[in-house]
């Protein structure tokens, strides 16, 4: 249909979705009562009841398009959401969780909330393990927020590394990430090597007594932070 009318298939799918809503949203419609973004908005929902309901609602009150998604999306979480970043939407899918996408912009988001935390926190743990083994550390610890509380490790030592010199072409290629706002996973992760390079390096002595904390931050980005010393007791 898409090549036999010279439109995108994403275009047919919204004319097609925007055809099927229930006659009382497009008599509305007709009628001006509410208006195109409206109807839009509308189609985010598969249940017919519930887009008559708010299209009455949204004639009534004059609610924007924004409104009628917040009230469809309801409790439903975000793409954007720094947990559905991190896992990423495939993984989320693959263990089962259903994604409702609008079509018309290019919000989608996540309806089980439950698994999306589950998945999450398998997936950090496992990163935070990998980072321990790789790096050589005492312990790692992880951080479900998006940040590591100054009370986990008020009470331990900081430990900083010996200097460091990064060569020209990495600081080249340090300035030009640390600039970026959508990185990848591969150039978070190379971000974080440089970065570490820049400000040092720790000694086998120094990561055989120390270890570090592990958590995704605001932008679903993966994020170290070393060294830290466990006092004894008694010290």
């Amino acid at each position: 249909i898409a090549r036999a009318f010279g439109k995108t298939e994403r275009h047919i799918h919204q004319r097609l979705r925007l055809a099927a809503l229930p006659v009382e949203v497009l008599d509305l419609l007709a009628i001006g009562k509410i208006g195109l973004s409206t109807v839009e908005a509308l189609c985010l929902s598969q249940d017919p009841v519930k887009q008559v309901s708010l299209a009455e609602i949204a004639a009534a009150r004059n609610l924007s398009a924004d409104q009628i998604r917040r009230e469809i999306s309801g409790a439903s979480i975000q793409a954007t959401d720094r947990r559905a970043i991190f896992l990423s939407i495939a993984a989320y899918e693959a263990a089962g969780g259903t994604v409702t996408h609008d079509l018309f912009t290019a919000d989608a988001f996540l309806q089980d909330e439950a698994l999306l935390d589950k998945l999450f926190i398998e997936k950090l743990k496992a990163k935070t393990d990998r980072i321990r083994e790789d790096e050589g550390w005492a312990w790692a610890e992880l951080s479900l927020d998006r940040w590591v509380s100054y009370a986990a490790h008020s009470s331990m030592i900081r430990i900083w590394p010996e200097p460091g010199q990064l060569p020209e072409a990495d600081e080249s290629e340090l300035d030009a990430l640390q600039e970026t706002d959508d990185l990848s996973e591969t150039d978070a992760a190379r971000l974080q090597e440089l970065e570490a390079r820049a400000e040092g390096f720790y000694t086998d002595e120094q990561r055989s007594i120390a270890g570090v904390f592990c958590f995704v931050d605001h932008r679903g980005q993966l994020t170290v932070e070393r060294a830290f010393q466990k006092r004894t007791t008694g010290s």
